[in-house]
């Protein structure tokens, strides 16, 4: 099974793979906007053409990214006839840890003093979910005991003494083989993740 993966959650950085079962091919482009960075990666990255999914991280993040990245997945999608899924941006983070973590605190910028986090476990080669998707605010965050804490480049600066920096196209990779064991998503209900803050209002991050 041939798979592209596209995580768009930074509007300054994009990353992009292809994936099968023999290993994984792609690349990471930073500082440049989605908007100009997104196309000519996917171009290179489905040249061979041959693709049997499309992943792409869901947010939470930056909506402008988010929105490129799963608008260019459902096009691909869409096109090519073959099934759309979806993984949490956190979700992605986490997959950047090291092996060895039990628990993972997974850590994205969310501007204007706040983070998204979520708290994640390792069980039997996978991860679960102990604590879904939620936006905290910076100062005085502390993390569960004993869990580490997992950023993808760059990290926020308020765990950047602490944090552990993953590699994204891993993540990346790592979240995609998870997610096409799971239900494809529906294009005609197709939207970004959004994540509540501490007044349960939607937080959207531009």
């Amino acid at each position: 099974m041939r798979v592209l993966a596209i995580e768009t959650i930074d509007r300054h950085r994009v990353v992009g793979a292809v994936l099968d079962e023999s290993g994984h091919a792609g690349r990471e482009v930073h500082d440049s906007s989605v908007d100009r960075a997104l196309p000519p990666l996917l171009s290179e990255l489905v040249a061979g053409g041959g693709l049997d999914a499309v992943v792409v991280a869901v947010g939470p993040g930056s909506y402008t990214g988010v929105r490129a990245g799963m608008a260019a997945a459902a096009g691909i999608a869409q096109a090519a006839s073959i099934p759309l899924f979806g993984v949490g941006a956190l979700e992605v983070v986490a997959w950047g840890a090291p092996a060895a973590a039990a628990h993972i605190h997974a850590v994205i910028d969310a501007g204007r003093g706040g983070l998204y986090v979520a708290d994640y476990r390792r069980e039997a080669g996978r991860l679960v979910a102990d604590r879904g998707p939620r936006r905290v605010e910076a100062a005085g965050h502390l993390p569960p005991a004993g869990a580490l804490v997992a950023a993808l480049p760059p990290v926020p600066a308020a765990v950047a003494a602490t944090a552990i920096a993953g590699d994204p196209v891993t993540a990346l990779v790592g979240a995609a083989r998870a997610a096409i064991r799971g239900a494809s998503l529906d294009l005609a209900t197709l939207r970004p993740l959004e994540v509540a803050d501490a007044a349960g209002s939607a937080d959207r991050r531009v």
